[in-house]
């Protein structure tokens, strides 16, 4: 894992580039050191498990071919549970470790930020910077900034498809611009670049030079996002993290401790909104 964080996490494997390197990770899961889960999928679905308020919650259930841990990880952005079961491990072993760890769970999903909908009068930060969102049916175009609010035009039912359109675009421009400059003054190039909505990490590298990041990055602050960004395309020069990774990443953002414990605090806060 590249974050300092409280639990073990597992990295965000696009199917068509491997090899990769491990991606910036983000979901927070428990679970045996030396997982590495993603990659092949053999099945997905749903058990009930008891905690210990005497609740019951239904928690995901995903076997893959490429895990050789048993793990439990949080998904911050639905406030789900998923267990990932190593393809020769049986659903009664899954569901022994998850009981086990039940209070573990139910604490974590109790510690969850609030969900921030995207809706008239929201707060939503932009770069770090909190931006008021306002309905106006009136105006003609697409969502425009003004001041310190967003304002956006169309039918009230259509804002948070409306907002979210918006924030992916000016995601996908900060990144883009980062990237290549980043790059560019370590004399790599980048081949692509994708922006999604990964629930398992911040960012990843391909071999092949392709890039992909969360667009929730464009509401962190501009360190963080820098950050992030200096991690994915470091890796263009060293696809490990040993002593010259870390050195480039240095060499283009300076101390990465702070920004890595801002999103080690505050990165599920991201995946709230929305």
């Amino acid at each position: 894992s590249l974050l300092p964080k409280p639990a073990h996490t597992m990295a965000c494997r696009p199917r068509e580039d491997r090899p990769r390197n491990k991606a910036l990770a983000s979901g927070r899961a428990v679970g045996q050191t030396g997982a590495r889960h993603g990659g092949d999928v053999s099945g997905t679905n749903s058990v009930e498990l008891s905690l210990p308020s005497g609740e019951s919650i239904a928690i995901e259930v995903r076997r893959s071919q490429r895990a050789r841990r048993l793990a439990i990880r949080i998904l911050d952005s639905r406030g789900g549970v998923e267990l990932v079961l190593p393809r020769r491990a049986s659903l009664r072993e899954g569901m022994r470790f998850a009981s086990e760890r039940a209070a573990w769970i139910e604490a974590k999903l109790v510690a969850l930020p609030p969900r921030v909908p995207f809706a008239d009068g929201a707060v939503v930060p932009v770069l770090g910077q909190p931006i008021v969102l306002r309905h106006r049916p009136e105006l003609p175009g697409p969502p425009a900034r003004l001041n310190g609010s967003l304002e956006v035009p169309g039918a009230l039912a259509e804002l948070p498809a409306a907002v979210r359109a918006w924030l992916i675009d000016e995601a996908r421009h900060e990144l883009d611009s980062r990237s290549h400059a980043m790059a560019e003054r370590l004399a790599r190039a980048v081949r692509r670049i994708r922006v999604g909505d990964p629930d398992s990490c911040w960012g990843s590298c391909s071999a092949a030079g392709n890039l992909s990041f969360s667009w929730r990055l464009v509401m962190a602050p501009c360190n963080v996002l820098d950050y992030v960004v200096a991690h994915e395309v470091a890796h263009l020069a060293a696809m490990h993290h040993g002593p010259a990774f870390w050195r480039a990443v240095e060499w283009l953002v300076g101390d990465p401790t702070a920004p890595r414990s801002w999103l080690r605090r505050h990165g599920s806060r991201l995946r709230r909104y929305g």
